[in-house]
């Protein structure tokens, strides 16, 4: 039975396509740029979810990055979880877009737009899946429950009565639930992200007395003690190479060449030893420095705000430590350190032989007709925070790493629904592995 409930939703979902693709585009229409102005978007994937019969509710917070849930069967515990973000990067100097940015213009396959990628795509090929797993009643069939969840503060992190995000909200506070999840992240058709590095967010304040430029003591310059602190901790987290752990040590080596393709870099050894470096040790950014407020003044204050990403293997809390004992040695100077909720989280991954993966990988070659391999990605996404509470998840979407957070940004059609199919054959699996385990 179960086999011709999925046939049937395969058939349906095959036929509208061309709706997939206008949603998608109507998606891209609303602008929302992190921090989002409005909570339209969730009302507008709510429509679309109780055109399908589905109860959805969208959660009241203070600000308008307000999250949407829905589940088929009752929310438990063990639930498949269908995760997609709505918010996306701001999109820069119009001027430099092929078509405008918030047009969500379909030109043959490609549908343009910013978020197109990034991952509206994804978001609607989930919300589909979920929409026809309801309409069906798969409930009766399946095993497990189906959740799907919608948020719009992925890109950066909004203020919870609990902390930051609200994907990790959610979690706390049992509004979702679950055992596994499956983003749709920009990861490219022909392959899944099974892990990723964590993030670290900090800021440095260094205090001064401001006095005239024309009397200035150099090394006591607020700008300067800053810039000191910033290389010296560099200098002490540029050589900590972590090892991972042992059952992901193949898929992390393997991930190199993937890092290098998402990057779009000449292939050359040179570029293969930072990739591998940057997967082993913690990198760095400074991403604002302010201080001073004219020339011929010495400024009263110096502020930086740096992100550094944390390698598998590591954990943020040993980061921390070096950093703060590096921070420490210039309290004479008044430096300060703050560390950054919303930018917080330790590395993850889910196991390479967890149902979750071997499910996917199964249900993407029925599809796709060869095997999709396992990487851990370069950056971050709100996988940390489920995996950080047990939940497997990945992350696997129809658009390329390359084309996100950039101008021009599009989105497969063909791929959306290659996606989509995958996502149905992805439940069904997960729900017959489970179902034995549990019966063993």
């Amino acid at each position: 039975m179960e086999n011709n409930l999925k046939d049937k939703i395969t058939s349906e979902l095959k036929e509208l396509s061309n709706e997939i693709g206008k949603f998608v585009s109507q998606l891209i229409q609303f602008n929302t740029e992190n921090p989002v102005n409005s909570s339209e978007i969730q009302n507008f994937i709510k429509e679309k979810l109780n055109d399908f019969g589905a109860r959805t509710t969208i959660h009241t917070l203070n600000h308008n990055a307000v999250p949407l849930t829905s589940s088929l069967g009752r929310m438990d515990s063990h639930n498949f979880i269908l995760y997609g973000h709505g918010d996306v990067v701001p999109a820069g100097d119009l001027g430099r877009w092929k078509y405008p940015p918030y047009s969500g213009k379909i030109v043959g396959d490609k549908i343009w737009g910013r978020g197109a990628a990034d991952m509206k795509g994804g978001l609607a090929a989930a919300l589909f899946v979920f929409g026809l797993l309801t309409q069906y009643n798969a409930d009766d069939y399946l095993s497990n429950g189906v959740s799907f969840v919608s948020v719009l503060d992925e890109e950066h992190w909004a203020p919870t009565p609990s902390g930051w995000g609200t994907s990790e909200w959610l979690l706390r506070t049992g509004k979702l639930k679950g055992e596994a999840c499956i983003m749709g992240e920009q990861s490219s058709i022909n392959r899944i992200v099974i892990g990723e590095r964590g993030d670290y967010w900090v800021k440095l304040a260094c205090n001064s007395r401001p006095r005239h430029g024309s009397a200035p003591v150099f090394e006591e310059n607020p700008n300067i003690v800053l810039f000191k602190v910033l290389n010296d901790i560099y200098d002490n987290i540029k050589d900590m190479k972590v090892e991972p752990p042992e059952e992901i040590k193949e898929v992390l080596s393997k991930s190199y060449l993937f890092i290098e393709e998402d990057l779009k870099q000449s292939k050359s050894k040179g570029i293969e030893e930072e990739i591998k470096k940057m997967m082993s040790t913690p990198s760095m950014n400074v991403g604002k420095v302010k201080g001073g407020t004219m020339i011929n003044l010495v400024p009263d204050k110096s502020e930086a705000e740096l992100a550094f990403c944390i390698p598998v293997g590591m954990k943020k809390e040993v980061l921390h430590k070096v950093v703060s004992g590096v921070v420490s040695r210039y309290k004479n100077e008044k430096v300060v350190l703050e560390p950054m909720a919303s930018g917080s989280s330790s590395p993850t991954y889910t196991c390479p032989s967890s149902p979750l993966i071997k499910a996917t990988r199964k249900a993407a070659k029925e599809i796709l007709h060869h095997n999709i391999p396992m990487y851990i990605t370069q950056g971050t996404s709100d996988a940390n925070i489920y995996r950080a509470r047990g939940i497997d998840t990945v992350f696997y979407g129809p658009g390329n790493f390359y084309l996100s957070h950039t101008y021009n940004e599009w989105v497969s059609l063909n791929d959306i629904m290659k996606i989509a199919q995958i996502y149905l054959n992805t439940i069904f699996e997960y729900d017959a592995f489970t179902s034995k385990s549990k019966e063993n």
